[in-house]
């Protein structure tokens, strides 16, 4: 069956109302049915307004985030850095193409345009990217016919600029909408039906009248009521959208083919929007994900001097426990070597700076803090790199190298001062003496070759071409090794040495040559920093898996904050005045053989003073059980 427009359904009512109706019931219902339509159109104009506002800021939106995206191109900073401003008017050509800009260009400060065209007429919509000093990307679209026929296929409702908005001409209303401080547009709907409507009812009600009954007016009531019902279901519907709820759909039952048209019209509306949105919500979380990626932190600060945004790196570096949005960036960052703040001392736009900030529980790091590009908000971009490291080795390395010929020249000048001694004077020497001179000569020799040991095993550990020649060995034996080789010093500097060791002790599996080497750098270590006379404790334990051992000193100790850091290469204490020439390299060698043996290295504050270092190696399985 054929449907009926909206005008023909409402005049055949009319008709059939009349007909049974009193002309003292048809006219109240004729007023009811004209305010109704009144404010149908009302309603369908807020709606047109609401439309077209949304569809202008979402307009403006995407220009706005395509002008960003054009900016961010490596191609046309590699472009500009080369001033290629024949090669930037096609490139600009092809990236707005498939875009929703009518136009994009770059300008320098004095407004010249060096790539790309400005439109000659018409209204200009545009948004700016500063791309460096004294360039500007400019982008953005036309506000013209076309503008107003694509808002038409939209959002169905026509469109005109405003020259006389008072007057919209016969057959239409209209209602203008402000977009922006200088733009305006005016929302037309064509009400010829309407008043053909009204004019056919008014005919009808005055032939009629006389004829008319009183269960017309019933019956035209209902009728209209239930015409009029899907509107009211599509006003709800154009509210929701207007509240910025996308997700619910417009279905409104009815078979008036002009509700039908608006309602589709709006569904597809509201589905375009939705897409939208998806759209940016995805390349928005796109760009969270690239931004949390990156190692170095991120962190934004608005005008107010608060933190807008960090990255999980950001917050790794800091070690912070909670989110610091909203936080103020001088509490965040607290600077370790000056009472200045933080914001402070930031460094320019585009460059950088180090500073030393202290974490949440007091350790000072140092900090490659670089300025981005201020936003056009006003927030400031920084971009964080923790350098502590990088600044530890390169201090310890520069020592190491400046005090490396000081390490060899010092026992070779006693060798050398021993040798020509005993030249000089070999005959004249009682033998006491000439014993002294070679117990003399040979600490000098083994200190050489400590030192050369300790550099040859680190360069390996640093090469990574450290291996082991693992054998059956006694723990015993690999003490008598290495005191044997210690026992000039501790005799010189007249420290005793007390033994603890179990009445018997399992085989491990090791390198026997290597874990002499590392009974024997800890007991230098604890003679070095402990007094003339100090005792020295060595104990070794073992349970059926690992066995351990332990040298205790009477030194100053190991601060709590470097009991870790004094295990890597090149970091040494500064609370001895023995160790102002020491390279650093010992303890490191320590930990990377007994690493390699599959233990663990540390140390423990001592009771009563002074340090006890220990490591522990894994016994075979045998000795299991």
């Amino acid at each position: 069956m054929k449907t009926l427009s909206l005008t023909r359904q409402l005049t055949s009512i009319a008709v059939i109302s009349i007909f049974i109706t009193a002309m003292i019931t048809g006219l109240p219902a004729l007023w009811l049915f004209h305010r109704e339509l009144d404010r149908q159109i009302d309603l369908r104009l807020t709606a047109g307004e609401q439309h077209t506002r949304t569809i202008w800021a979402l307009t403006e939106l995407q220009m706005s985030q395509t002008v960003e995206l054009a900016s961010e191109r490596p191609t046309l900073h590699r472009l500009l850095e080369k001033r290629n401003w024949t090669a930037l008017e096609p490139y600009l050509a092809d990236f707005r193409t498939d875009t929703i800009l009518d136009f994009l260009y770059i300008k320098n400060e004095q407004n010249i345009v060096l790539a790309g065209a400005v439109p000659e007429t018409g209204a200009l919509q545009a948004t700016e990217r500063v791309l460096g000093d004294d360039i500007t990307l400019v982008g953005g679209f036309v506000v013209d016919a076309r503008f107003l026929d694509r808002l038409h296929e939209q959002t169905g409702f026509l469109y005109r600029f405003p020259a006389s908005p008072t007057d919209p001409g016969q057959g239409y209303r209209a209602r203008r909408v402000q977009l922006s401080s200088d733009l305006a547009l005016t929302v037309l709907i064509d009400t010829d039906d309407t008043q053909s409507v009204q004019t056919s009812a008014i005919i009808s009600i005055v032939a009629i009248a006389l004829v008319s009954a009183g269960a017309g007016s019933l019956i035209s009531g209902l009728y209209m009521r239930r015409r009029i019902r899907p509107l009211g279901e599509l006003r709800r519907a154009a509210q929701v959208v207007g509240e910025g709820d996308f997700t619910r759909k417009i279905n409104v039952g009815t078979y008036s083919p002009e509700i039908r048209t608006l309602a589709d019209t709006l569904e597809t509306t509201r589905q375009r929007i939705r897409l939208m949105m998806q759209q940016l919500q995805e390349e928005r979380d796109w760009s969270n994900t690239v931004m949390q990626s990156i190692v170095e932190g991120i962190v934004t600060i608005n005008p107010q001097g608060e933190i807008v945004f960090h990255s999980q790196s950001a917050r790794q570096i800091m070690h912070w426990q909670q989110d610091q949005v909203g936080e103020q960036v001088d509490h965040a960052f607290r600077l370790a070597d000056s009472d200045q703040s933080f914001s402070a001392c930031l460094p320019p736009e585009g460059s950088r700076k180090s500073l030393q900030v202290c974490l949440p529980n007091g350790y000072p790091i140092m900090l490659a803090v670089t300025r981005a590009r201020t936003l056009p908000d006003g927030a400031i971009p920084l971009v964080l790199r923790d350098i502590t490291e990088e600044n530890r080795q390169s201090s310890a390395q520069a020592y190491y190298l400046a005090n490396m010929s000081h390490e060899f020249r010092t026992p070779l000048s006693g060798m050398k001062a021993l040798v020509e001694l005993l030249i000089d004077n070999d005959r004249s020497l009682a033998r006491n003496e000439r014993q002294q001179l070679f117990t003399s000569l040979l600490m000098s020799m083994s200190s050489l070759q400590r030192l050369i040991d300790n550099l040859l095993e680190g360069s390996k550990l640093e090469a990574q071409k450290f291996s082991l020649h693992r054998q059956p060995a006694q723990i015993e034996q690999i003490l008598t090794d290495a005191l044997h080789t210690m026992q000039p010093l501790l005799k010189r500097r007249q420290q005793p040495l007390t033994l603890d060791l179990p009445l018997s002790s399992p085989l491990i599996e090791g390198d026997h040559t290597r874990l002499v080497q590392v009974v024997v750098n800890l007991l230098s270590n604890a003679s070095k920093y402990s007094p003339d006379a100090a005792e020295i404790n060595l104990s070794v334990n073992h349970n059926p898996s690992e066995l351990w051992l332990g040298i205790a000193d009477r030194g100053q100790g190991v601060p709590l904050n470097q009991q870790e850091a004094i295990f890597q290469p090149f970091v040494r204490l500064e609370q001895s005045a023995q160790a102002d020439h020491s390279t650093g390299l010992g303890l490191s060698v320590v930990r990377g053989i007994i690493e390699a043996h599959g233990g663990k290295v540390g140390v423990n504050a001592r009771e009563g003073g002074g340090s006890i270092f220990w490591f522990l190696i894994p016994l075979p399985r045998e000795n299991v059980g």
